[in-house]
């Protein structure tokens, strides 16, 4: 075992929970606030208050919203800052500073709290999952390491992992905001691509592509939210085309065979497959999905998106033949689901050894984290 691991080990070891002892504030009144609010009292903990400078309600469960400049408590509380999702104001050691700055000096990021108290926690948050889940998969990171084609992916990967286990946010290299997808700084395919966006929300990343002048000879988009699918369709007229040749638009998901499956049909990003006991069932609905291998006979593509909220690995299943005969550049995102940052690497390996891979990072709290496996002999993927 490298030393990297022997420390991280050690540091596990020395762990500390979060403490409650003093006083509680949750900053950040949204969904993931009233998570900790139900875990807090679960514990019989009533904490003090809401931090939350936008929200609109004085009250929310019962527990009053304050904003920072007029809370009454100790300044010695401890802040859990209930802020877990991408966008850059999300960043906790901005978060800090601002806390810092009114007297707040005691703070603990969502993550940490969650893998102080998972027990409490009745569910996973896309990668964050008990410590104990990552603990015996220190083997499978060192396979993952051994495919990664440069160091930068190798220092993402070990920061991901300790972030993953102790919370620790300072761990994170800086993130790169502009270029997902098309970062500069792996050796990608010569342009135009042919081009299957796998979880093609409303068309977000076509139009990323075309406002970059990324050239697309063809592309196949699919996207079972039927909201989002609308706004594809809208957005592919006024802002398309998209492809020089052919663009072709499908409103189901992605997964190993041809099957009908429950969908939590939110009209977001976040629109995912649902199974029983997973989340809130309030939008639930039924959609086809496809193995998309199916229907790209022919296509030949050349670059493959899979952004579909944890349905990666069956959909890469469903693409088997493609991946072994076509060797595709492949984006994967590796956040939906704990093991995805092991299994997703391994399993495209297994199918064609005859890749090289990459981790990048677009946006906060590890989400956004893609796996880059770009064909290391690419002569066969030129224009046909």
């Amino acid at each position: 075992m490298s030393n990297f691991y022997s420390d991280l080990k050690t540091s596990l070891e020395k762990f500390h929970k979060v403490s409650l002892d003093s006083e509680i504030v949750i900053y950040g009144a949204g969904n993931t606030g009233k998570k900790v609010l139900n875990v807090l009292r679960s514990m019989g903990i009533e904490p003090n208050c809401f931090l939350d400078e936008y929200a609109q309600q004085t009250s929310i469960d019962g527990l009053p919203v304050r904003k920072l400049a007029n809370v009454a408590t100790s300044r010695s509380c401890m802040v859990v800052i209930a802020i877990f999702n991408r966008e850059p104001n999300a960043n906790i050691e901005d978060i800090k500073k601002v806390l810092t700055s009114n007297g707040f000096n005691n703070a603990c990021s969502f993550e940490k709290f969650y893998l102080s108290y998972s027990d409490h926690f009745s569910e996973e948050f896309f990668w964050l999952a008990p410590t104990e889940k990552l603990l015996g998969k220190f083997d499978l990171a060192q396979s993952v390491e051994k495919q990664l084609g440069d160091a930068k992916s190798i220092e993402l990967f070990r920061a991901t992992l300790k972030y993953r286990l102790t919370g620790e946010y300072r761990e994170f290299p800086p993130i790169e905001w502009d270029n997902q997808y098309f970062p500069k700084d792996i050796p990608l395919l010569p342009q135009p691509w042919r081009f299957v966006d796998l979880g093609a929300f409303d068309g977000d990343t076509l139009m990323a592509f075309k406002k970059n002048n990324i050239s697309l000879e063809s592309v196949f988009a699919f996207e079972p939210d039927l909201k989002n699918f609308s706004a594809l369709i809208q957005n592919s007229k006024e802002f398309g085309p998209f492809a020089k040749k052919l663009a072709c638009f499908y409103p189901c998901g992605a997964g190993k065979t041809c099957e009908i499956i429950s969908f939590a049909s939110e009209g977001l990003e976040s629109s995912r497959a649902f199974s029983k006991g997973q989340g809130n069932a309030a939008n639930i609905t039924s959609i086809t999905s496809i193995a998309v291998g199916d229907v790209l006979k022919g296509a030949h593509p050349n670059y493959i998106k899979m952004d579909i909220e944890g349905a990666e690995a069956e959909a890469i299943m469903g693409l088997e033949d493609e991946i072994l005969q076509e060797r595709p550049m492949l984006a994967v995102s590796a956040y939906h689901k704990p093991l995805d940052i092991f299994e997703l690497p391994l399993m495209l390996q297994k199918i064609c050894p005859l890749y090289d891979f990459y981790f990048r990072l677009h946006g906060e709290h590890g989400f956004e984290t893609v796996l880059y496996a770009i064909p290391q002999n690419s002569s066969h993927n030129k224009l046909r």
